[in-house]
């Protein structure tokens, strides 16, 4: 009897240990999907509204619309888990330690822009196959570059951060509001700079590479390796859903192959986050690259 008790002990622990791992393998999952229904569901009900006219005429772009469905919903998520957001992504410890990673990140990524005039002159755009594949070869080719150039830098993992750090976040959210309300006044460029800066770097940054690839890591782990940097499955779905989001949101038709070099620009992206542990390094980078469009795109 007691060898019988003692089996049942053992297999009733390994059964009920089996469901823990595989639990805590679902819920991330299905809270991020849960995260991505309500974001798409919003984004939709919202264009084309007068809430969107009245952004656009106050601000120069729906910066409103951006903060509560790239910021405020994932965190609504994150608060009501108890997680704390220095884990998926906000830092304040070290910044000169993430400023430096994102410069030398945008510093091998940048000349990738140069590329854009070149498929103007072969008579394509982004949104076209010739084009997004010679983008895609040049992003992938600066993610390699950037994986060399920041292997000197030292590897980090997420950290919590204080009520009073979260604050500050809020407050560069709230800055941003109120500058690209100002410079809309006189100056459409300008607002545009500070839109790219957070509505764009730094809130997609968040969504994608804060709450999205970290809770996918919650559910598949990291268990690869490039340059001694751990990854998993989380920073290629987040990359894909990041490319696809882009396409899918575009005023004419589907553009699919604008999906093809985005989601390679969410690679280079998800590694930096990997790499320093939060999303100051690549927001930085992204915001940066994509900055030359206040001047020359329309």
């Amino acid at each position: 009897m007691v060898e019988s008790s003692h089996v049942y002990i053992i297999c009733s622990e390994t059964l009920f240990g089996e469901s823990a791992v595989t639990l805590k393998r679902i819920i991330p999952v299905v809270e991020a999907a849960a995260v991505l229904a309500l974001f798409a569901t919003l984004l939709l009900s919202l264009r084309g509204t007068a809430f969107i006219t009245w952004q656009k005429e106050s601000f120069g772009s729906a910066s409103v619309s951006s903060t509560l469905l790239f910021f405020v919903l994932p965190m609504v998520f994150l608060l009501a888990g108890r997680k704390n957001p220095g884990r998926y992504g906000l830092a304040m410890h070290d910044l000169r330690y993430h400023r430096r990673a994102g410069l030398r990140a945008v510093a091998m990524l940048m000349p990738v822009v140069l590329l854009f005039p070149v498929i103007g002159l072969l008579g394509s755009t982004h949104e076209e196959w010739p084009g997004a594949l010679l983008l895609t070869a040049g992003v992938l080719v600066a993610g390699f570059l950037i994986v060399k150039r920041t292997a000197s830098l030292e590897t980090r993992e997420p950290r919590d951060i204080s009520p009073a750090g979260t604050g500050v976040y809020l407050a560069i959210l709230v800055f941003g509001l109120l500058a690209c309300f100002v410079f809309n006044l006189f100056s459409g460029v300008l607002a545009r700079v500070v839109q790219l800066l957070i509505f764009v770097g730094f809130l997609e940054e968040f969504f994608f590479r804060g709450y999205l690839q970290s809770r996918l890591n919650d559910a598949f782990g990291r268990p690869f390796q490039i340059a001694g940097v751990a990854f998993g499955a989380g920073l290629l779905i987040s990359a894909a859903i990041f490319g696809l989001l882009h396409p899918l949101t575009s005023l004419e038709g589907i553009p699919w192959p604008w999906a093809v070099w985005t989601a390679a620009g969410g690679m280079v992206f998800g590694f930096l986050r990997e790499k320093s542990g939060a999303i100051v390094a690549p927001a930085i980078t992204h915001g940066l690259w994509v900055l030359p469009t206040a001047f020359f795109a329309p």
